[in-house]
């Protein structure tokens, strides 16, 4: 439809093009409502819904949890088996690992290491460490002669288990690039402890509670 001249001799905007315009304001309106109710969702809702979620697993765990079985309590009441952080004991401890690294259980290649070291390093565990090789919940393995498994048996059925790792034997070392002998086992100041394996990994091995 053409447009109308008014008085003034301005053109006006046609009837189609008036109806566009309303079309598209109402659009526009459409638009702004939908997007502030998802910044509405996002903002209240989705933190609301997460608080009831917490409150939900808070509430199951507080109610539906297992508890421990009576049963098994004295192996955690039994002193012996406690890992208690008790500095008197750290010397003995510190000497414990020293006497570790004195024994040189070297693997120089995949099938070339100090056979008897590593057999005297089982030996030395199995006197430093009389209660983990006595315990009844407690299996020890031999694997291929220089490796041990110990699996503990947990306290509540059917959960998932895990796997703690470390190895007896150590890289060869160049003993004039050391401060002190590497097989020393020296303890410096009643702090540190000297020796190849004290990291890498003879420390992980020693964690077992005498």
């Amino acid at each position: 439809m053409s447009g109308f001249k008014d008085e003034h001799n301005f053109d006006t905007l046609s009837v189609s093009e008036c109806i566009v315009m309303g079309l598209s304001s109402k659009r526009k309106g459409r638009w702004r409502y939908r997007f502030w109710q998802k910044m509405f969702l996002t903002l209240i809702g989705l933190p609301l819904l997460v608080g009831l979620v917490l409150g939900f697993v808070a509430i199951f765990r507080a109610v539906f949890v297992t508890q421990l079985d009576g049963s098994m309590l004295h192996i955690i009441d039994d002193q012996e088996t406690q890992d208690i952080v008790d500095e008197s004991q750290s010397m003995e401890r510190a000497e414990r690992l020293a006497g570790a690294l004195k024994i040189a259980t070297i693997s120089y290649d995949t099938d070339h290491q100090e056979n008897e070291n590593l057999l005297a390093f089982i030996r030395y565990l199995e006197k430093g460490f009389p209660l983990i090789h006595s315990r009844s919940f407690i299996k020890r393995e031999v694997i291929n002669k220089y490796s041990l498994l110990f699996t503990v048996q947990g306290l509540t059925r059917g959960k998932l288990p895990y796997l703690l790792a470390s190895h007896l034997d150590v890289v060869p070392v160049d003993a004039k690039a050391w401060e002190f002998p590497p097989f020393s086992g020296r303890i410096v100041n009643r702090t540190y402890v000297y020796g190849r394996g004290a990291i890498d990994d003879k420390a992980g091995v020693m964690i077992m509670d005498p």
